[in-house]
Order: C-alpha cells, then structure tokens, then sequence
C-alpha cells in the first residue's frame, strides 16, 4: 500500500532496539501496544464534558478537542497529506498546537515540532532532513514560509493567523472539515508519532523519533510518579514544544489524567499570577532561569496557601535558589532532570528539603539503566538506556556513532554523581570544565557559591582565552544591589581555592537563553569578546 510505504520510509531510517529489548518492554507491560490518539478518543467517550484546554475566552472539553483534531486531520489529507507524511509545526503555547498535534496522529502523518524561537536555517533543515512539503506556522508575517516556498522546498505554508496572502492557506478552513469518530486512521504502537528536537546548545539540533509505545510510557509513568488526576491545572512556562512541557508529564501527561491544561503566549509576573489564581492553577513548569526571576520578584511569597506544584527542569538548577524558592513555604519544588532522548528523574512530592534543593531526583522506571563512567565509583558521565530512552537519532548515522555506544547506552555529556538511595546530583557538562594553568574549574562550583551571595539572584562563570593564551574568568551575575569584584572575590575565597576567583564581576539585568530555556553560555562568551575587542579599538 502507497501510505503504509511512506511510513516503512521513515522506519527505516529511525534505528530501533534490539528485538530482546523489545519483548522485555512488551512483557514487561511498559510498552501496551495503544498509540496517542487513544487517550483524547477515550477521554471524550468517558468524560465528554470536562474541559481539557483553556486558553483566556477559548474552552475546549475532551469532546471538542477530539472532534477539532479529526476535523483538521481530514482536512490535512484534503490538503494533500497522507499516512505517513511528514509536517513541521512552529506554533506558541496555544490550543492549535495540541490540535494540530492530534489531528496529525489521527491520520498517521508525523509532525516536528520546531521552537518558537527557530528561523530560517533551522525550519530549513527540519523540512528538509524529514521530507517535510507543508509548514504549519502561527503566522507568515516574517515570509519564513513564502521564501521556503519560493526556495521549492516546501509546498504548502498553513497559517493560525487569518491573512489574505495567496500562498497561505487557513488554519480555520481545515478545522471546517466533516468529521467522525470512524473518520480516525492513526498509525501503530511501533510506528512513528512524532519528532522533537534534541536539548543541545551548538548547530542545528538532531532530530529525535519517537513511537506511540515508548512515548506513551514515558507519558503514564510520569503521571503515576508526579500523582496527576482529573483536578491537576497546569500551566507551562516553557514552550510546548519542549519535551519536558510536552511530556514530563507535561500537557500529555494532564491530558491522559483528564486534567485541565491552561495555555498563555503572556508570561510575565502580573499575568502568571492573575491566571494561577483566576483558574486555581496548581501544577507550573519553568527552567532555573525563570524560577530565579520568580524569587526576584517575590513570586513564591505571593502564592501563600495556593500549594502550587512548580516543576523545574530544562537545566541545572542551583541548591541555594532551590533553597529561596522552597523558603516561603507556599510552593512545591519539583526537579526535573531529563532529556529529549529519553531518560528523564524527578524527585517525589513528598522528598526531604535538602534531597529536592540538592539533587535531581531518580530515574523514573524501574527498567532504567543508568551507568556513570569515566571518574570515579560514584560520579562521571552519565549514559543511559531504558524504555523511553530512543536508540538513536533519525536519520543521521554520524550523530548515532558519537551518542550511543555498541550496547545502545546514550551518552549524555552530563557529568553526575550519586547522593544517597539512588539520587542523582549534576555536578555539570563534561564539556564545561575550564582548565586554568592545568587547574581544573567546574563553572557549577563557583555558581553555587555565588549563589549564596543574599544579594545575587543567578550567576553563571565563563572563561575567555586572551590572546597570551591565559584564561580569564568571568563572573555574570542579576544581583539586588551593586557588587563589586574584591566583593565577589572576598565572599567566594571563603569556600574556594584562589585559582577558581573570577578576574571580573559583570552585573547584568538577565542572562541569554537558548531556544529551550538554558543558560546559553556560548552566547555569554560570544558578547564578551565583542566587548573586548571595543575596548581593543578604543
């Protein structure tokens, strides 16, 4: 059959686990044989009128949500898509992107989602490494769309936004589709449901397959671990393209416990405040730098008697801003340490202060297998295989060879030690580790001293070789009041050795940010050499 063909395509460029792996996930129950779309279909048969999405005026119960995204399935095959086909999606947190996410399921086309903050090179590369011919945007008003058209590369641009442009076609015209129930033709448990994007920080990020089977897992096991149920509210302050907001549990997982997920483009304080309290909001997702922002702005002081979940992922969370967020006693902090490829921790609702400030939590599922290598007993570079852990990239051989070594382990660049029953502790990337005069620095160290500062809200360290080939060290910090380098120095040497002070403090209102909320210190470095070569030329 001319589907099922494009979709045997696709398989046999994603690389798939060994067939006794396989059974062991099978038997072992992880892996059920049910694909994604079942969950919105079961949902509107048994809890038809409970509201499954809200974003300000706009409601959808599960029955909505599951007629929307037949609807815009059928009309995406009307547009020309078939099983199998491939779609990048670039949309905010809005309801179209889950909509669109399950129509595409509906009908086994596969969707990528690319980040709100990815351009032309990236879009590109997307469309072009998966055979993607439609684009699904919020809107075309840069013409990213039109010139990828204009470029033969795609043949279609679908917009949200109404627009008058004769290459667009209307979100809202699919959505117009006849549809019903028997109308759904969604692939198999094996077969591909989605791409994502790997979490690095350099060049065009690798393109991550995941089937129904092993998703799914991933889905259920973090409901059961973060205890969701039909009264969870949850809103998200990272991209919902983001795996971590898509799935840990993310929108997926309320969605499977019949929760209600709250969708926001407004972000800021006054706004995340209104809404928590306007629809009793009681599960948050953010990254290390916005928790940061949140203590700035007295954010957990103001949330007194809401018990709000506030999940923390996406990067290495400092213990001393852990600490002042759990303070104020009107939260509860949640790490979670994860990664696109699969692998992902979270300590428990009911952990010790310290264990949640402190470490990143445990290995969700119980068939994980984690080996720490290369340092010592406890500590190294962390690698990993598991039932949602992918056996490599999609597509791309050269990327396989360098992430996954012969016995499928993925090797996470993250160096980590063991705390106490299990914990795991990110100590910081193996690639970080600044060598000054054969002195080694773990950047992390120094931070989580700084961090201890009263008066400093983030800091993050980075080394810039000068042109005599020393290494200078230089501290980024969003502090409450002025600080001064013999300050900085003076407050760190209690702790450190004097080879690990910074040779300059910078102040500075907030740190740049990769697509997916990380700390982007290539970024950090790249403005500081700028600023020294314009001191050069004065």
């Amino acid at each position: 059959m001319v589907e099922r063909s494009n979709m045997e395509r696709l398989l046999s460029l994603t690389p798939d686990w060994p067939a006794q792996a396989i059974a062991k996930y099978q038997t072992s129950g992880c892996w059920r044989g049910e694909n994604l779309f079942q969950m919105v279909a079961d949902a509107a048969r048994e809890t038809p009128r409970s509201v499954a999405l809200r974003e300000g005026d706009r409601i959808l119960n599960y029955t909505n949500l599951h007629q929307k995204a037949l609807s815009l399935g059928l009309g995406l095959r009307a547009q020309g898509l078939n099983f199998g086909d491939c779609l990048v999606v670039q949309l905010p947190n809005c309801i179209e992107l889950v909509v669109t996410l399950f129509g595409c399921i509906s009908q086994g086309i596969v969707p990528l989602f690319a980040l709100p903050a990815h351009r032309h090179v990236e879009l590109h590369a997307y469309c072009e490494r998966i055979g993607a011919r439609t684009l699904l945007l919020h809107d075309d008003d840069n013409g990213l769309g039109l010139q990828l058209m204009q470029q033969g590369l795609i043949d279609r641009v679908i917009t949200v936004a109404r627009s008058s442009r004769q290459h667009e076609t209307a979100f809202a015209t699919l959505l117009a589709t006849v549809a019903e129930a028997h109308d759904a033709r969604p692939s198999g448990a094996r077969d591909l449901a989605l791409f994502q994007l790997s979490g690095g920080t350099t060049g065009i990020p690798k393109i991550i397959p995941r089937r129904h089977d092993d998703y799914l897992y991933s889905v259920r096991r973090s409901v059961e671990i973060c205890e969701l149920s039909s009264e969870t509210r949850y809103l998200s302050l990272i991209p919902l393209a983001h795996n971590f907001a898509m799935s840990s549990p993310g929108f997926l997982g309320v969605l499977l416990a019949r929760g209600q997920v709250i969708l926001s483009q407004e972000l800021g304080s006054a706004r995340v405040l209104s809404l928590i309290d306007q629809q009793y909001v009681n599960m948050v997702t953010m990254v290390p730098a916005l928790l940061a922002r949140w203590v700035d702005w007295g954010m957990p002081d103001r949330l007194q008697g809401r018990n709000v979940l506030v999940q923390v992922g996406g990067a290495k969370l400092h213990r001393e801003l852990a600490h002042k967020a759990i303070a104020s006693g009107s939260i509860r902090l949640q790490q979670v340490f994860g990664m696109a490829e699969g692998l992902v921790c979270y300590t428990a609702p009911n952990d010790p202060t310290e264990v949640v400030a402190s470490t990143q939590g445990t290995p969700m599922s119980e068939l994980d297998e984690v080996e720490l290598r290369g340092q010592t007993d406890t500590a190294g570079e962390l690698c990993a295989r598991g039932p949602y852990m992918i056996p490599g990239y999609f597509n791309d051989p050269h990327a396989d060879r360098q992430a996954f070594d012969l016995r499928g382990f993925y090797r996470s660049g993250d160096l980590v030690r063991r705390a106490h029953d299990g914990y795991l502790e990110v100590i910081g990337r193996s690639v970080e580790t600044l060598n000054r005069n054969g002195e080694k620095i773990d950047p992390h160290e120094v931070e989580n001293v700084m961090m201890k500062h009263p008066a400093v809200v983030d800091a993050v360290l980075v080394g810039l070789t000068a042109t005599d080939g020393t290494l200078r060290l230089v501290l980024f910090a969003i502090a409450t009041q002025p600080l001064t380098l013999v300050q900085a120095r003076e407050f760190l040497m209690t702790s450190l050795a004097n080879f690990k002070l910074p040779d300059e403090v910078r102040l500075i209102d907030s740190l740049p940010l990769t697509a997916v909320g990380k700390v982007d210190r290539n970024e950090i470095r790249r403005l500081l050499r700028l600023s020294l070569m314009q001191k050069e030329r004065c």
